[in-house]
């Protein structure tokens, strides 16, 4: 029984501290993450993207926001960002967005 009251408050413990750290991500939320809805996505203006991570959220939510202008996805790797959407639309008259990611 010793051992169950251990394993038990050490669950506990641990769900404690990841309840904790999510919370602080949420409501601090130091990257705009949780928070950036809506603007213009071409010129971010204060909100700098160091990191794929972030640039593939903001690439989803142009999407999102921005459905009817295209009409076909370019999804891959880093071999996929040297498709370029304007040279593809030549091609065969669709509009493409890009979404490639590094990550």
């Amino acid at each position: 029984m010793k051992y169950k009251k251990w394993a038990v408050g050490f669950l506990v413990f641990v769900l404690a501290v990841f309840g904790f750290i999510c919370g602080m991500n949420y409501f601090v939320d130091p990257f705009g993450y949780f928070s950036f809805r809506g603007g213009n996505y071409d010129n971010l203006g204060t909100v700098e993207v160091n990191d794929n991570n972030y640039s593939r959220f903001f690439k989803a939510e142009h999407v999102k926001n921005y459905q009817d202008e295209y009409d076909a996805y370019i999804i891959g790797g880093s071999k996929a960002g040297t498709y370029l959407a304007d040279k593809m639309s030549e091609i065969d008259g669709y509009r493409y967005y890009n979404m490639f990611s590094t990550v």
